[in-house]
């Protein structure tokens, strides 16, 4: 069984080694890079919210004194993934979602999270976290931390696609905008018209929705977690 990754390398490799294990190779074809931004400082707060890890090495150079004030507080993220990340860069406390913003509000709402909170974001981002933050009344300041900027493929990984196309490969879509960027990509690489040849799953209904303007081929898990990604493989 084939599957083909499209997120930015670095996650894409650490999928990659998940799927090994379960005896699924990768393509790797990336639509995406990470590209860090120039962060203006860390201001005193409460709390600090992180939906994805890409933001953590992108600290490196804030003031060190800032940065270990900023990970001396509560710390708010999504998955297991972003919680590994965030510890490696020195944060202590740090409070795990059940993978999506919306799990990420209602986890800051049990707990009890008040006062002025600093959101460490990417640059493209849904903005349900940033609403309901809103509505609850706290105080967000929005740190850009990192950017996903759209890439092309080179010539061997258009040959790898088509060639995956051709044993009806998965296509794992993390995100609506990566859904949208792969299709970009098949439609350059002329094989728009292969899209039904793949078997397409979606981390979520609204990463997929994309791809559902194209095929109708695609499935998601009940929960945007990656194990429950991969469980739909042999659909």
């Amino acid at each position: 069984m084939k599957a083909l990754l499209t997120r930015a390398r670095p996650d894409a490799e650490a999928s990659a080694r998940k799927l090994a294990a379960r005896g699924v190779e990768a393509v790797l074809a990336p639509v995406l890079e990470i590209v860090c931004q120039r962060l203006a400082g860390a201001p005193q707060v409460d709390f600090a919210l992180a939906t994805s890890r890409h933001a953590f090495p992108c600290l490196d150079a804030m003031d060190p004194a800032r940065r270990a004030a900023l990970a001396a507080r509560p710390l708010y993220v999504v998955g297991d993934a972003t919680a590994a990340a965030a510890r490696a860069a020195g944060f202590t406390d740090v409070r795990i979602a059940r993978g999506d913003a919306v799990s990420m509000l209602d986890l800051l709402v049990l707990t009890g999270a008040r006062g002025r909170a600093l959101y460490l974001a990417g640059a493209d981002r849904s903005p349900t976290l940033e609403a309901g933050l809103e509505k609850m009344g706290v105080a967000t300041r929005v740190e850009i931390a990192y950017a996903a900027r759209a890439r092309d493929w080179s010539g061997a990984e258009r040959r790898a696609v088509a060639d995956a196309a051709e044993v009806g490969a998965s296509v794992l879509h993390y995100s609506g905008r990566s859904a949208e960027l792969f299709l970009r990509q098949i439609d350059a690489a002329g094989l728009g018209g292969r899209l039904d040849a793949f078997r397409h799953v979606a981390m979520s209904r609204q990463a997929s929705r994309p791809i559902q303007n194209r095929c109708s081929r695609v499935v998601w898990p009940e929960r945007p977690r990656e194990d429950d990604l991969f469980a739909l493989l042999s659909f």
